[in-house]
C-alpha cells in the first residue's frame, strides 16, 4: 500500500483551523466537544492543499475516508518511518515527564532530539509530536498516556517504539481500570509496537524492578531491562528535591542512555544539565521561603515520596508540606497516605492537608502557618485540577 502523501507534505498536517496555513494538509478530527468538519470550508478559504473528512464535499481538494482519527494516526505512522528515528515511548502512572525531560537532556548530547511538547500524551498528542518532527530528527521522544484498556496499543503501533520504558505501575487512574492489574496489562500494551533497534539489535522494554519481578513472561524479541531508585553516581543541580521518583527517572534515563552508546561524560553533562519544570519540582524562592513546586499531578505514591524526600533532604530547616486534593486514585490509599504523613509531624516538620480546599483556601491555611515568622521549605503538591500553581504567583 501506498503512501498518503509525499514526503514534504506531511509536516503540514494541521487538525486546528486556527493556526492553518497556506498549502496545509487539513484533517477534520471529531473529538467529544468537536467536530472538525464543521470548519472545512474555513480550511479551504484558507488555503488548505488537501482535507480529509469523513463527510462527501463538492470541492474536489477533499478526500473521502472512513474515519479521520484512523488516518490521522495512518499519517503519523508512515512519517515515522520515513523519518525513520530511534523511537523512545514512554508510559506509567507517573514520572512520564520527568522521563522525559531527563532524556533530552541526555540524548542532546549526542543526536538531535525531538519530543512530545506540554501533555501531548493521547490519541491525537501522540500523532501531532511526531508529524511535527522536523526531517533530520535522530531520536524521537513519545510520551504515551492512557485512561482506560486498548489506547496504549494504538499509541505504540503507531510510533513502533525501538525502546519503551514503564516508568512504573501506580494507582492513577485506578477507579477507572478498576485494578493493579487491569492497570499493569494497559500499561504492558506498549511492547505491541516495538520493532528492533538495529539490524540484529532487539528492541528494549526497560521497566522498574517492581514490574520486572512480576512479569510472568519474556517477550519474543524484546530485550528485558530492569532499573531501581538506586543513588547515582552523578551530580546533580542542588535545586532539586531528589525523591525516589526521581532517582528511579534518572536511573531508567541512563539505561536508555547506555542503550544508545552515550559515553560516561555525555551522560553525566545530560544529568547535570536537568532542571524540573514548572509544577513539577521547580525552585521558586519567595519571600524569603523556599516554595517546591510540585503542583502538576499527584498520587499517594507521589506524596509519600516527596514528603520523605523533603524531610531527609532538609533535615536542619523548617518543612511544611502543603497537600491538596489526589484524583483518580482510590479513597482508602488516598487516606493511608495522608495517615502516614501525618504520623512524620514533628518540631520541624508540619503537614497542611488541604484536601477539599480550592487555592485561596489552601494558600490563606498556609497564611496562617508562616505567620510563625521563621524561615520555611514549603512543598505545595496536589492534583493539577486543583490549582495550587495559583498559590505561587508572584
Amino acid at each position: 500500500m501506498g503512501h498518503l502523501l509525499n514526503k514534504s507534505q506531511y509536516i503540514k498536517i494541521n487538525t486546528d483551523t486556527r493556526t492553518l496555513k497556506q498549502g496545509a494538509i487539513y484533517l477534520a478530527i471529531k473529538g467529544t466537544s468537536f467536530d472538525g468538519h464543521q470548519f472545512i470550508d474555513q480550511a479551504l478559504s484558507q488555503g488548505a492543499e488537501i482535507v480529509f473528512s469523513e463527510q462527501e464535499h463538492n470541492d474536489t481538494k477533499v478526500k473521502v475516508v472512513k474515519n479521520t482519527l484512523e488516518t490521522y494516526h495512518q499519517l503519523a505512522n508512515e512519517y515515522r518511518n520515513l523519518i525513520n528515528p530511534i523511537t523512545i515511548a514512554i508510559t506509567g502512572s507517573s514520572g512520564k515527564t520527568t522521563l522525559k525531560e531527563l532524556l533530552v537532556k541526555l540524548l542532546e548530547q549526542k543526536y538531535k532530539v525531538h519530543a512530545t511538547e506540554a501533555n501531548f500524551n493521547n490519541e491525537i498528542g501522540v500523532p501531532k509530536t511526531i508529524l511535527s518532527m522536523p526531517d533530520d530528527t535522530q531520536v524521537l521522544i513519545l510520551e504515551m498516556g492512557m485512561r482506560g484498556l486498548g489506547e496504549i496499543q494504538l499509541l505504540s503501533e503507531t510510533a513502533e517504539p525501538n525502546i519503551a520504558v514503564i516508568t512504573n505501575i501506580g494507582t492513577a487512574h485506578i477507579e477507572r481500570l478498576g485494578s493493579i492489574d487491569n492497570i499493569k496489562k494497559a500499561k504492558l500494551e506498549i511492547v505491541k509496537g516495538i520493532r528492533e533497534l538495529g539490524v540484529g539489535n532487539s528492541g528494549k522494554l526497560i521497566v522498574d524492578s517492581k514490574l520486572y519481578q512480576s512479569l510472568e513472561q519474556s517477550f519474543k524479541g524484546i530485550d528485558l531491562i530492569e532499573f531501581s531508585p538506586r543513588p547515582i553516581p552523578y551530580a546533580l543541580s542542588p535545586e532539586i528535591l531528589i525523591s525516589n521518583g526521581l532517582l528511579a527517572s534518572i536511573n531508567a534515563a541512563i539505561k536508555v542512555a547506555e542503550s544508545l552508546d552515550l559515553s560516561t561524560n555525555q551522560i553525566s553533562e545530560g544529568i547535570n544539565n536537568y532542571r524540573p519544570g514548572a509544577g513539577r519540582g521547580e525552585f521558586i524562592y519567595k519571600d524569603d521561603n523556599l516554595f517546591i513546586d510540585e503542583t502538576y499531578n499527584s498520587n499517594p505514591e507521589a506524596v509519600l515520596n516527596s514528603v520523605n524526600a523533603l524531610i531527609k533532604q532538609f533535615p536542619d530547616d523548617y518543612k511544611i508540606a502543603l497537600l491538596g486534593d489526589i484524583n483518580e486514585s482510590q479513597a482508602d490509599l488516598i487516606s493511608q497516605a495522608f495517615t502516614q504523613i501525618k504520623k512524620l509531624e514533628n518540631d520541624g516538620f508540619k503537614l497542611i492537608d488541604a484536601r477539599g480546599m480550592n487555592a485561596s483556601q489552601a494558600q490563606s491555611k498556609l497564611q496562617e502557618e508562616l505567620k510563625l515568622d521563621r524561615k520555611s521549605i514549603i512543598l505545595v503538591k496536589a492534583s493539577r485540577a486543583a490549582q495550587f500553581e495559583n498559590i505561587l504567583s508572584p
